[in-house]
């Protein structure tokens, strides 16, 4: 008897082990994930939030702290209601902070979230059309903001950085903000800072990159590759390392009132044709203009080059180039000239007022050498700066714009980080 009633409690146990062997994992998993995954519209009835989803009147998801979680934090597909993603904190969650995909074109708003520490991106859009993402802070992800497939988005007014500068070689690349085969994306007043790249254009057309602040980047500030007709209006590249602009298999882009200072190269022109590098002022970098791979047709016109510490525009293997009205200013001391032309059929001067460049040492109204065994020439120098007045009165606007955003940014992130501190010291020993 007493055997059989040990039996029955030993067979009574074991199947209730069974059942918490199968149940209890599930439960434990439902229990331990409070990500937010919207597949339909349907979905979003499940989290009781505030909105009814029509564009008056949108869903809200609001402070929310999501940590740690397998997936994502917060996940929204396949929708056709209004939502607004604000004043979330997201730490540490494996893909992304947030994820739109598939959503309806005009019906998101991501804002004033701070995302911290993911492996791809902390805000993602894909295939999720005319979005608007502004003020968020972005820190420590493989990239702080990344589109894929979506178009007409704004992107206004983020922070996007490290924790600390990159100091030696890494697999793992950084990019502030990277567009995939999206247009008419504008990337506007965000700030960058510790990374590899500060905006990367791929594949993607009809873009503009304007008035952002780069800050030790240690690639390249802003790419643009297999992408035309974007313009790069008013950015500030500083102490970055490699290259300010890299421009590879693009035509048709415009480089415009930027001030790019103390980088390798300031503008890089590889394969890349129609392009116009106009208004900008290059400082101290090592060279300021480089161009090369069969470059062709480009202009470069009433740009200042001051200090840079070899040539001011360097010219390799390329052809009917176009180069008049800039003002040359102490670049490449101890050379007999600021410039260098080893290619074919390029112009230093205008051809319909026959009219060239300012060159600080020249005094004379003889040819302007330029390195080189062409033997190239500025044939018609000019006596004074063209742009001198021009262009400092267009940087001051741009600066007084700059330093305006950078301090209202900085109030705005050093609420923001004060009311996380805790939070943030507990998360940096663990993030990097």
């Amino acid at each position: 008897m007493r055997k059989r009633i040990n039996s029955l409690i030993g067979s009574t146990v074991f199947i209730l082990l069974i059942g918490l062997g199968v149940v209890l994992p599930l439960v434990i998993m439902r229990g331990d994930h409070n990500y937010i995954e919207i597949e339909s519209d349907k979905d979003f009835s499940k989290y009781k939030l505030e909105g009814t989803g029509s564009a008056d009147d949108p869903f809200i998801i609001e402070n929310q702290v999501i940590e740690n979680q397998v997936k994502r934090g917060i996940s929204i597909s396949n929708t056709k209601s209004y939502f607004v993603i604000r004043h979330n904190q997201l730490v540490g969650n494996l893909y992304n902070g947030i994820r739109l995909n598939n959503v309806q074109a005009g019906t998101g708003k991501i804002y004033n979230n701070t995302i911290i520490n993911h492996s791809t991106g902390g805000i993602y859009l894909n295939f999720s059309d005319n979005i608007d993402v502004y003020d968020n802070i972005c820190i420590e992800n493989k990239y702080g903001i990344w589109v894929e497939g979506s178009n007409n988005c704004q992107l206004t007014n983020n922070h996007v950085s490290l924790y600390r500068p990159i100091t030696g070689p890494t697999s793992l690349v950084h990019r502030g903000i990277f567009v995939e085969r999206s247009n008419y994306i504008e990337a506007s007043n965000n700030y960058f800072r510790y990374l590899h790249e500060g905006v990367s254009i791929l594949h993607s057309d009809y873009c503009t990159i304007i008035s952002n602040y780069m800050d030790s980047i240690t690639k390249t500030s802003i790419s643009i590759i297999y992408s035309s007709n974007n313009q790069i209006l008013q950015n500030t590249c500083d102490d970055d390392n490699q290259q300010s602009i890299y421009v590879s298999y693009s035509d048709s882009n415009t480089i415009s009132n930027n001030t790019i200072y103390d980088n390798y190269y300031g503008v890089n022109l590889y394969s890349s044709n129609l392009n116009t590098i106009i208004y900008n002022s290059f400082q101290k970098n090592y060279i300021g203009i480089y161009s090369s791979s069969s470059s062709e047709r480009n202009i470069v016109k009433f740009n200042e080059f001051i200090n840079n510490t070899r040539e001011a525009v360097k010219l390799e293997i390329t052809s009917f180039n176009n180069i008049h009205h800039n003002s040359f200013y102490f670049n490449n001391l101890g050379f007999l000239s600021q410039a260098k032309d080893q290619g074919l059929n390029n112009t230093w001067f205008d051809e319909l007022t026959l009219l060239g460049n300012f060159w600080n040492e020249w005094t004379n109204s003889t040819p302007y050498p330029l390195l080189g065994d062409k033997n190239n020439t500025d044939p018609y120098p000019l006596a004074s700066s063209p742009i001198s007045l021009m262009l400092e009165v267009g940087l001051l606007l741009t600066l007084i714009d700059i330093f305006n955003f950078w301090n209202l940014g900085k109030i705005s992130v050093g609420l923001r980080m004060h009311k996380l501190e805790g939070a943030t010291r507990e998360i940096t020993s663990d993030c990097i």
